[in-house]
């Protein structure tokens, strides 16, 4: 643990806010995303605008540069928005190329005119909102990882594909494209770590290392594609698609939701196969949460804002305790 710890410090601690812009490897792969969009609006000026986030999904997907850590057996970091960033956009986030060219033009709109309206407050108009983040809230926003647990993001990609065959009009033909198309860039992005492992063993000598490398290729090769066969993937799943869609969408996936009772039942069925130990399921779990404590240095702050909130006990569906 103590070796992952200090691999992932050394890494986090060189794509800070405070120091990121003196990272060249960093700033010139974000700078390049950001050329390629703005040659491709050029080009297409009249694209629509689902389609054109579409297209940054998929420069996302195809620039980024997989990092993997050694001794973690999770697959996560892509390398496109600074350490402490949960997806919310600035400056320095690939995906915020969007926000940064066209939220001007957003805000001379008369509706933008109204809410600002509110937003300053007036003797006529006593209401004044304390955040607006334009027309679209930046952060707490949370997946259904009940459903893609379930269904994995093919399932996602047949419901589209249905919606589609009966879709009329520009606005929904474009959402369900863009849609599509986003999937398919998570669907890349799992394919790109899997080959970076598989590389990575080429190499490799350390045994535990190479464990770790083998679960990262084999599991990434079926998830999120599908759903988890085991308690590990299902983890895996999880840290995958809040990290990756928060590099892709830029904004703020801070929920990574109800652990206990979406694994509950892979962890049972792996310590009745014999396929985990409790031992086993407490080291990966402390590996599953380790990179936001290093990220957001919870052990030198009196207050580490790391915005990922996990739900335990509760209710499920049925409305029956979980705990």
């Amino acid at each position: 643990m103590q070796e992952l710890r200090a691999e992932m410090k050394t890494y986090y601690d060189a794509v800070q806010h405070g120091c990121i812009s003196e990272n060249a490897a960093y700033v010139n792969r974000r700078d390049a995303i950001f050329a390629a969009m703005d040659a491709y609006e050029a080009a297409h000026p009249d694209i629509h605008p689902y389609l054109l986030k579409a297209r940054l999904h998929e420069e996302i997907a195809r620039q980024f540069e997989p990092v993997i850590f050694r001794h973690s057996p999770f697959f996560f970091e892509m390398g496109v928005r600074p350490a402490e960033s949960w997806g919310t956009p600035n400056q320095w986030s690939a995906a915020s190329w969007m926000l940064l060219r066209r939220n001007p033009r957003v805000h001379e709109t008369e509706e933008m005119r109204r809410i600002n309206h509110y937003k300053t407050g007036t003797e006529n108009s006593p209401i004044k909102l304390w955040i607006l983040n334009d027309v679209f809230d930046y952060d707490h926003h949370c997946l259904d990882y009940t459903k893609l647990l379930k269904v994995g993001i093919n399932g996602i990609l047949a419901e589209i594909a249905a919606e589609q065959s009966d879709s009329n009009g520009t606005e929904k033909a474009a959402l369900l494209e863009a849609s599509g198309r986003g999937c398919r860039a998570l669907l890349t992005i799992a394919e790109r770590f899997a080959e970076r492992a598989r590389a990575m063993l080429a190499t490799e000598t350390d045994p535990h290392v190479r464990q770790n490398l083998e679960r990262i290729a084999e599991a990434a090769d079926h998830v999120p594609a599908n759903p988890p066969r085991t308690f590990y993937e299902g983890l895996a799943m999880l840290w995958f698609l809040r990290e990756a869609t928060a590099s892709l969408e830029g904004i703020g996936i801070s929920v990574i939701g109800h652990l206990d009772r979406v694994l509950i039942n892979l962890y049972r069925a792996d310590l009745g196969a014999g396929r985990l130990t409790e031992a086993e399921a407490r080291d990966l779990l402390a590996r599953w949460m380790l990179p936001t404590d290093v990220k957001f240095h919870v052990e030198d702050s009196s207050w580490p804002e790391t915005s990922t909130c996990m739900e335990l006990g509760g209710c499920d569906a049925e409305g029956k305790q979980v705990y």
